[in-house]
């Protein structure tokens, strides 16, 4: 996909996409050298970000495609520590799910559902063999309710590497204190300046402002049109095909 001579950091930061989606996500960085017994550790966090919001402002390919890009920092590091050490490398990935909207992901046809599906989907079809665990903590309500609601997006293969736990010192049953943020009772600060604050090891999302909020024109002008032509309807049948011409 055109990164091998981009940097990690440029990947989230100077590539176009990259940087508009990921600037939108609460995020950590990998760094090469913090692994607990081999494994890498991402940290997501839920709160300050709104998928709702982040949908209304960039096409929903871009936070698929920056999976991509994920994916291809979560493979320089496995790379960088197996070569180190001569041991199969993997990622575990925190996921704090404090801040999350339930609701948001009750309806199958809701814009955050389908994501999730589509995120997992390219999870599981392409990169399982990079994230060995994802340790979900801080689930809004009882881990019985968010298990229903997970196991409605998750494959079966998939569903086996969660783990829901009900205290962050649960952490240190998977990991070893020096890779896990102070904030979740660890040793790791991420002093980079990446991070804020550095026992986060996360950097905040950047707030999105109802002015760029795209309208519904947007599309068509960028394409050298005034205003969306008429809109008709079909109804499409298996094996069948209909053509449109504007």
């Amino acid at each position: 996909m055109g990164y091998d001579k981009i940097s990690d950091l440029d990947i989230f930061t100077k590539v176009d996409i990259g940087r508009e989606c990921f600037e939108r996500f609460h995020i950590s960085q990998l760094n090469y050298e913090v692994t607990s017994r081999n494994l890498h550790v991402f940290v997501q966090r839920m709160d300050g970000m709104d998928i709702k919001e982040i949908l209304k402002i960039m096409p929903l390919s871009y936070v698929l495609h920056s999976y991509f890009m994920l994916q291809e920092n979560f493979s320089r590091a496995m790379a960088h520590t197996e070569r180190k050490t001569g041991k199969t490398s993997s990622v575990v990935c925190i996921l704090d799910l404090k801040g999350l909207n339930l609701m948001d992901f009750m309806n199958p046809l809701s814009g955050p559902a389908q994501l999730a599906r589509l995120v997992v989907q390219i999870w599981a079809e392409y990169f399982s063999e990079h994230l060995c665990k994802l340790l979900l903590i801080n689930p809004p309500g009882i881990i019985s309710v968010m298990w229903q609601v997970t196991k409605r997006l998750v494959d079966s293969n998939t569903a086996e590497k969660l783990a829901f736990l009900n205290n962050v010192e649960d952490l240190k049953k998977y990991l070893e204190p020096d890779s896990i943020p102070v904030e979740y009772g660890g040793t790791y600060r991420d002093d980079t300046g990446y991070a804020d604050p550095p026992e986060g090891a996360c950097k905040p999302p950047k707030k999105i402002t109802r002015e760029e909020y795209k309208a519904q024109e947007y599309i068509w002008n960028e394409n050298g049109m005034l205003k969306a032509p008429k809109g008709e309807s079909f109804s499409v049948k298996a094996f069948k095909m209909v053509e449109y011409s504007v």
